[in-house]
């Protein structure tokens, strides 16, 4: 059995932007330019959009907003595509997170 936990849509909006906001610091940036050094930009390994959108935030294309919203609104829809494919995967039940322990307790304790 699978157990999928419910997250409402503002709550997951809420961890994505707290995400993002942890992520984007100094170690992000000298990560991203000594990777930029390294590999250079064309490197299959700068695709991720977070490397992208601080990158370009380094370099001045974006302000730091613009690029957070932007990460942000490419992981929101990455998640939603993700719930989408979970869901069709009738052996996944699906709980809120509170509900979580007691129904591991109820099935798997016995």
């Amino acid at each position: 059995m699978l157990i999928g936990i419910k997250w409402p849509t503002e709550g997951l909006r809420a961890r994505l932007r707290q995400r993002i906001d942890q992520m984007f610091t100094p170690v992000l940036y000298e990560e991203v330019t000594k990777l930029v050094q390294t590999y250079g930009w064309g490197s299959g390994a700068m695709k991720s959009d977070i490397y992208e959108y601080a990158w370009k935030y380094l370099q001045g294309e974006l302000t730091l907003e613009q690029a957070k919203e932007r990460c942000f609104y490419e992981d929101y829809h990455l998640a939603k595509r993700q719930l989408t494919w979970f869901k069709r995967n009738p052996h996944i039940v699906w709980l809120e997170l509170e509900k979580v322990y007691p129904y591991v307790i109820k099935n798997f304790n016995k």
